[in-house]
C-alpha cells in the first residue's frame, strides 16, 4: 500500500487505532472516518495493554489520549485461617 505525506519529520501527524469484539483492528489518519488498514483476528481476545516504540537509534515521540475504560476491582486474598 502507497502511503505518501503520511509521516513527516518536522510535525506531528495523527492517527487512530480502533479495536472491535468482533477482533476487528482499524487504523486511520487523523481526520479521516474511513480505515487506511485494517485486519480481523480470527481468534479475537480482548485487549488489556498497549505499548508504542521506535526502531533502536531513531527518535520518536508518541502522544495519546485513550479513554479510561471500567475495570474490575482488584480483591485482596483473604488471610490464610479465616
Amino acid at each position: 500500500m502507497s502511503t505518501p505525506n503520511f509521516l513527516s519529520g518536522i510535525e506531528a501527524r495523527g492517527f487512530w487505532i480502533r479495536t472491535s469484539n468482533d477482533g476487528t483492528l482499524s487504523v486511520g489518519k487523523e481526520g479521516d472516518d474511513v480505515p487506511f488498514m485494517a485486519w480481523q483476528d480470527p481468534l479475537p481476545f480482548q485487549i488489556k495493554y498497549f505499548s508504542f516504540c521506535t526502531w533502536s537509534g531513531v527518535f520518536g515521540k508518541w502522544e495519546y489520549n485513550c479513554p479510561d475504560f471500567p475495570t474490575e476491582p482488584v480483591k485482596e486474598p483473604e488471610p490464610e485461617g479465616k
